[in-house]
């Protein structure tokens, strides 16, 4: 209608168009809000609310009924299917509880069957049976091989013996003609080499003399032309006076004093490491070995003040100064006589002035006239003080140093005895008699005026220290043990320096412990020493010497536990660790420890190397030998009663006792494993102990991280996981090795594995024993039980065996064979056990006991293998073991008389073979004196001292015993003053103790040696006067002047030349010591003298004998018989005489 209405308005137009539209549209808009609001109030009417509530109400029963009968035929379909299920799922467990109830059953009849005796013996003999089938498969296919082997490496080495004896023959010859041709062609070469450089020395130095007798005259010319007389001739004004005074003084002794102050602070600060072991210098320069060290600085001060003496006026108080300066470094080159000279003149000038100035006012020198000048006054500080009193204490000590001691002395006697002698100086004149004592060997009257000198408060406080150490050390070796303290301590006063203030400390503790003092006080200051950080580097020193004195304090625990730490202390050196546990070693020998003593002795023999050469290490080596033969039989009678123990036990303590030990074993083995794998890793922190050599320390195994892995892969990739165990090849025997081994070899039973064996079965996959591979080697069984007790049995009568051959030790053996009898009285052993304690008993003297022996072995053993050696008919051909086919009686003057030549080495080595082949107890006894004396021969004193202390406490009333202590005595007074209490310069020889007389008798008898000491018998190869025969063998003899440590290198020298001239084994060089300051070192051997005297000549044309000075050397030749006479006399000087006659003459 709306629609018509507008289209008709629009057809008709007009005016009222737009109104009447506008019009229509609102009536239709009204129309539409009117019927919007009509349906909205319908809506909210209760009427529509209640017919739209009640439609809801009715659908929503409708669907809750229809979901109701939906969940309920769900449920009851859910409700069948479950009860099905239940009703299956119980009757399959049934089944399965009935089936695994009959399975149960039957295991743990099976268990309980395992668990049976019956099964664990079957099985353990089953596992036997197969181990020692394996075992003789293998052995047999090792025998085979080994025999294949031999019998081819035994044609292969004949047939190489056979060329290569061929070709020696062949090349020995060709070589020897050829020596001959080299050695006539050379010796020509070098007689003409000779004559040649003898000519060309002789011009160089006729021109070298040339030359310096020009530039002489010149520089004496100029000298003469040149003179400070002309200076006199000015008058001597105060304004003269004063300006060459301070020139002198300011410009030249300022500079040449400052000069020799720097020069004495660089003689304190010394170049060279003293030894605080022996007695050390007063003065620590000596000009007479480190003169080239300052012999630059005393040029220059020598310099300085002669060009001040020369350019001033001769009457300057400062020139005396300077003198004394030019001394002083005249001194200090060495050059003793021009010092000497500069000091007199110094004195006789003060003396001169002093006459002129007495002349000058009219008096008269009077009679005694002090020789000292007394510069105390008022005003010292003002003045000028005089060096005349230091001149005259430079001479002594000039003349002292020069070898003049008894002109040093008579100087400061005369200064001593001066009325005038000013109280300052009485210090300085005791260091000087300290010094000339101490030069003339006289240490009591050195120790006296030392005392003087370190409590005078005008003398240096380095003098003075240096002072209280020196007598410290003196009155030490004079036995006065609390007067050392006191000189020690007083050193410690003057804080030394380190090295010093150790060996103070050290010889406090030292001499405390002698004086019967406490040894804990002794050692206060010692240990104060640790709690110092600055002196870690001796902790290990330190330990040891308060082990040490623990030892000889009797206190072996507090020794051990010293000794222990100074090995083990962190900065410990090489040396000191050997020397620390090879003392340890002895703490544990003298306690009887030896398993204990053994490893230690071990443990030395690893750090010693081949650089240390200490006694101490030398004989812990030795000794650890002999304790290896006592290791091996004490550890079986460990083992074997460990394993008895263990079978008293019920099966499960022995099942618990082994687990325990299988859980220790794993564990180890994990330490280990962790060990090897942080190998790198420690490697890598900074190396404690340095090797000398980096090249010598990388290609050691253990200094090698990266060699120890592929090591330890490798181990693994063969043997797996293993701990580090003895026998830990045999993986079935680890912690029980050799318990069921009854082989009774020499070694119990014990045999060595083969490098390439397999690891046996009864083993875990990690490498370790199986539990039943233990507990059957457990002798549970009457006749394993039998074995163990036979095996224990032989090795205690191994053990005292080890005992009495190796150590010497009748005590242990003894102890031995008692316990042996103890806990087993009807062993099977008593064959051995009686000829061992008739060993005993003829080594301790004890004949009546040998006999009983002797006749209850053969009543008892009369076909036994030792009964002809105790029957008394074949008791001289025991005496008869021979070497060489030579008796003990014959083999022993041969070794005698070699240490009588001075052959120390070769006869050292005759007396351990003599030791070991000789069963003769008188003449071991012999042998034994012998072998001390032959290492105090060689200087190798501590040795010597151990081996006859232990002769005299082991023989106390042995008829040898008057023997023994007179080379104790010689080799305690050599240590003590360099030389025997016999011995007096002159024509006595230093020798050690002459041996006693010996007579071939029966082993059981005894003569009575000679207690004379001196010079033997003449030989009868020793002819009385020198003869010239050219023909005879002749030597190459040097001699020179005693011992030092220029001797190895004269001997060094000696075979570079030889090796130099293609003869590097052709002669022989010996030593022998005539006197303490004079030796004689012999090159043998030649033909004749021609050979000789080339071989000399030669030598001295190559100056191959470096080291001494051309007058200390003494190169000549000898006959062989001449030599004889002149090492019987002891006197070089009359073949001196006897050369010049017969070899010299044209």
């Amino acid at each position: 209608m709306f629609t018509f209405s507008t289209a008709h308005a629009q057809t008709k137009g007009g005016a009222g168009t737009k109104t009447s539209a506008a019009d229509s549209l609102n009536a239709a808009r009204k129309y539409l809000a009117d019927s919007a609001a009509a349906v909205r109030k319908f809506r909210n009417s209760k009427h529509y609310k209640d017919s739209v509530a009640r439609s809801r109400t009715e659908k929503t029963k409708s669907l809750t009924a229809a979901r109701k009968a939906h969940t309920d035929s769900l449920k009851a379909a859910r409700l069948g299917v479950t009860k099905q299920s239940l009703d299956k799922r119980k009757t399959a467990t049934d089944s399965l509880k009935s089936i695994q109830k009959e399975r149960m059953d039957k295991m743990e009849a099976i268990k309980k069957y395992k668990g049976s005796k019956r099964y664990a013996d079957s099985v353990t003999i089953s596992k036997r049976k197969k181990s020692d089938a394996i075992k003789r498969a293998i052995k047999g296919h090792t025998d085979s091989l080994a025999a294949i082997r031999k019998h081819s490496m035994d044609s292969s080495r004949a047939i190489r013996k056979h060329v290569t004896d061929s070709m020696k023959a062949v090349r020995t010859h060709f070589t020897d003609s050829l020596t001959k041709v080299r050695k006539r062609r050379l010796d020509s070469l070098a007689r003409v080499k000779s004559g040649k450089d003898k000519n060309f020395k002789a011009k160089d130095k006729a021109a070298e003399k040339k030359k310096a007798l020009a530039l002489e005259i010149k520089m004496k010319q100029k000298h003469e032309a040149y003179t400070n007389q002309a200076m006199l001739k000015k008058p001597w004004r105060p304004w003269r006076r004063f300006v060459q005074n301070g020139f002198t003084h300011y410009n030249y002794y300022y500079n040449a004093n400052r000069k020799m102050e720097e020069a004495n602070a660089n003689m304190l600060r010394g170049g060279m490491k003293e030894n605080y072991d022996t007695l050390i210098r007063l003065y620590p320069f000596d000009p007479d070995k480190d003169s080239a060290l300052l012999a630059a600085d005393m040029d220059s001060i020598i310099h300085k003040v002669s060009v001040g003496i020369q350019i001033h006026d001769p009457r300057v108080k400062w020139a005396n100064d300077l003198y004394l300066l030019m001394g002083q470094a005249y001194y200090f080159k060495g050059n003793y006589n021009s010092a000497a000279a500069t000091f007199k003149y110094i004195i006789s000038s003060d003396e001169e002035a002093k006459k002129a100035e007495l002349k000058a006012s009219g008096q008269r020198p009077a009679s005694g006239a002090s020789i000292v000048e007394d510069n105390h006054s008022a005003l010292d500080f003002l003045k000028h003080k005089s060096v005349h009193n230091d001149a005259i204490l430079w001479l002594a000590r000039t003349l002292v140093q020069a070898r003049q001691v008894e002109n040093g002395q008579a100087v400061l006697s005369l200064l001593a005895s001066d009325p005038n002698l000013p109280d300052d100086m009485e210090g300085e004149v005791a260091v000087g008699k300290a010094f000339a004592y101490y030069k003339d060997e006289n240490l009591t009257a050195t120790s006296e005026q030392l005392s003087i000198a370190m409590e005078d408060d005008n003398l240096p406080n380095w003098l003075r220290m240096r002072a209280a150490f020196l007598n410290g050390q003196i009155q030490q070796s004079e036995g006065k043990y609390l007067a050392a303290v006191s000189s020690f301590e007083r050193n410690l006063d003057f804080f030394p320096k380190m090295d010093m203030d150790f060996y103070s400390r050290k010889n406090i503790a030292y001499n405390t412990l002698m004086a019967g003092g406490d040894v804990e006080d002794g050692t206060k200051p010692l240990k104060k020493v640790l709690n110092d950080p600055k002196y870690a580097t001796y902790y290990d020193q330190v330990y040891y010497v308060l082990g040490k004195l623990s030892q000889k304090a009797k206190k072996p625990n507090d020794a051990i536990k010293y000794l222990t730490l100074s090995a083990t202390t962190p900065k410990a050196t090489k040396k000191q660790k050997a020397i620390s546990y090879a003392s340890l070693g002895d703490v544990y020998y003298d306690e009887g420890s030896y398993s204990m003593a053994k490893n230690s002795y071990d443990s030395a023999s690893k750090y010693a190397g081949t650089t240390i050469k200490d006694p101490a290490v030398m004989a812990s080596i030795l000794r650890s030998k002999g304790l290896s033969e006592i290791s091996i039989p004490a550890g079986i009678i460990q083992d074997q009663d460990s394993l008895m123990a263990l079978s008293e036990m019920s099966k499960k303590e022995q099942q618990a006792v082994v687990r325990k030990y299988l859980r220790d074993l794993e564990q180890k083995l994990k330490d280990s494993a962790k060990s090897a794998q942080e190998g790198p890793a420690i490697a890598a922190l900074p190396q404690i102990e340095t090797a000398a050599d980096p090249a010598e320390s990388a290609n050691w195994y253990f200094s090698n991280p990266v060699i120890m892995q592929q090591g330890v892969a490798d181990f693994k990739r063969k043997w797996g996981n293993r701990a580090l165990t003895d026998n830990w090849r045999r993986a079935a025997a680890v912690g029980f090795a050799g318990s069921n081994n009854t082989s009774g070899g020499a070694n119990g039973g014990l045999t060595a594995d083969d490098d390439n064996a397999e690891p046996e079965p009864d083993t875990k996959t990690n490498g370790l024993p199986s539990e039943e591979s233990l507990l059957a080697k457990i002798p549970n069984t009457k006749g394993q039980k039998d074995a163990s007790i036979r095996m224990s049995q032989k090795a205690y009568i191994a053990l005292a065996k080890a005992y009495l051959k190796q150590l010497d030790d009748h005590v242990q053996a003894t102890k031995t064979l008692d316990t042996l009898d103890a806990r087993y009285p009807n062993h099977n052993q008593k064959e051995e056990e009686l000829y061992l304690r008739y060993q005993l008993a003829i080594r301790e003297n004890k004949l009546d006991k040998a006999q009983a022996y002797a006749t209850e072995f053969l009543s008892k053993f009369p076909d036994s293998k030792y009964a002809d050696l105790l029957r008394p008919k074949q008791v001289a051909k025991v005496s008869e073991a021979s070497i060489d086919g030579k008796t003990v009686a014959a083999y022993y003057e041969e070794t005698y008389g070699l240490i009588e030549h001075h052959q120390y080495t070769e006869a050292l080595i005759r007396i351990q073979s003599a030791l070991k082949t000789y069963d003769n107890p008188l003449y071991k006894k012999r042998f034994q004196v012998a072998e001390a004396m032959s290492y105090a021969g060689q200087a190798n004193y501590d040795m010597a001292d151990t081996l006859i202390t232990k002769f005299i406490a082991a023989n106390p009333g042995d008829s040898l015993t008057a023997w023994a202590s007179s080379v104790s005595a010689f080799i305690r007074d050599v240590r003590k003053t360099g030389k025997p209490s016999w011995y007096k310069e002159g024509p006595q020889p230093w020798d050690l103790p002459a041996k006693p007389v010996v007579a071939d008798v029966k082993p059981v008898e005894s003569t009575k040696p000679d207690p004379y000491i001196g010079k033997p018998k003449r030989p009868i190869d020793v002819p009385f006067d020198y003869k010239y025969i050219p023909t005879e063998t002749h030597y190459a003899i040097v001699i020179f002047p005693g011992l030092d440590s220029r001797t190895a290198n004269l001997k060094k020298a000696i075979k570079s030349f030889d090796s130099s001239r293609g003869m590097p084994d052709v002669h022989q060089t010996l030593l022998d010591m005539f006197y303490k300051d004079l030796a004689v070192m012999v090159v043998k051997q030649f033909a004749n003298a021609d050979e000789a005297q080339s071989y000399v000549d030669t030598v001295i044309a190559d100056q191959a004998l470096t080291g001494y000075k051309p007058e200390e050397l003494q190169t000549t030749i000898i006959s062989a018989s001449n030599y004889r006479k002149m090492l019987y006399d002891k006197n070089t000087d009359g073949y001196k005489s006897f050369y010049t006659t017969y070899y010299k003459k044209p």
